[in-house]
């Protein structure tokens, strides 16, 4: 008979592993879903828990040991929630934000039933463009991305949650491929690289180290791709069109002046859920 673990005990080692690097709150939070992934087991279920085997043990601590020395838990475990689905993320793709869940959420809000044509700019793991999807099941929604390592991420999530999203292999500064798009949108979102690269050293380690730094950091010019897309969309929208970013909390309101000079109006600026400015949108009505 396999030896078993005391589920208490191997709680409190790990736990105390854990916090050495992440802090007692973020510890205990990790290894819940390091636990549920392993066990396979709801965080209620989790309580009942008495004991586990040795390969579980194992598993458990791998993952632990894994993200102690750096390694962000959704890579470790190969998946990050994002508006109640379970999308897969490994290191071709940035981690999925709770911001970003906020946008996706104020898109959905505002659009709900109508019937809209969506393009989304960096999509990434395809998690704005994919929840969109299904939960907007009047849109069609196309994704752009510059990555094709991102982009087989992203159709791997679109399987495996059965969504519709057209995917294309674009960069967005490619005027030949911009303008094969289909060039009548109702609706553009785009959570473009906005991190300032002075801005590096004041990241956490994990996050620096391990995702994509082209997803991240926008270079010099920080403005670099809201420019470019701005630029775009100022053709590409409907009259009446929508086009929503998400910002770096410093450049609100430059990103509302340069959205402006492109001719949107009625432009708001959305506090996240620790009231900082990170979400944008603006009405296109020069036509």
């Amino acid at each position: 008979m396999k030896d078993l673990h005391k589920f208490s005990e191997l709680k409190m080692e790990f736990q105390n592993t854990l916090a050495e690097s992440l802090g007692e709150r973020e510890a205990r939070s990790v290894f819940r879903l390091i636990c549920e992934y392993v066990l396979q087991k709801s965080d209620a279920q989790l309580l009942l828990v008495d004991s586990i085997d040795p390969e579980q043990y194992s598993r458990i601590s791998t993952c632990v040991n894994r993200v102690s020395d750096g390694e962000p838990v959704q890579y470790v475990l190969g998946c990050a929630h994002f508006y109640g689905r379970v999308f897969l993320v490994d290191k071709r793709v940035l981690i999925p934000r709770s911001e970003t869940e906020e946008l996706a959420k104020w898109i959905i809000e505002s659009v709900r039933d109508k019937k809209q044509s969506i393009l989304e700019i960096g999509t990434g793991s395809g998690c704005i463009a994919i929840t969109l999807d299904l939960e907007l099941e009047n849109s069609m929604i196309t994704a752009i991305d510059v990555s094709d390592d991102a982009l087989n991420v992203a159709k791997s999530n679109r399987r495996q949650l059965e969504s519709n999203v057209v995917f294309d292999l674009i960069d967005v500064f490619n005027d030949q491929k911009m303008n094969e798009l289909q060039s009548s949108w109702d609706l553009i979102v785009s959570n473009p690289p906005y991190v300032p690269a002075n801005e590096k050293t004041f990241l956490p380690k994990n996050v620096v180290d391990h995702e994509p730094h082209i997803a991240l950091f926008s270079g010099e010019d920080t403005l670099h791709y809201y420019r470019r897309i701005c630029a775009l969309s100022e053709n590409a929208l409907n009259r009446g069109g929508a086009l929503y970013f998400e910002i770096h909390e410093d450049h609100a309101e430059s990103i509302k002046d340069l959205m402006r000079s492109h001719g949107f109006s009625s432009i708001e600026i959305k506090r996240d859920i620790h009231g900082r400015n990170r979400m944008i949108r603006g009405i296109m009505n020069r036509k």
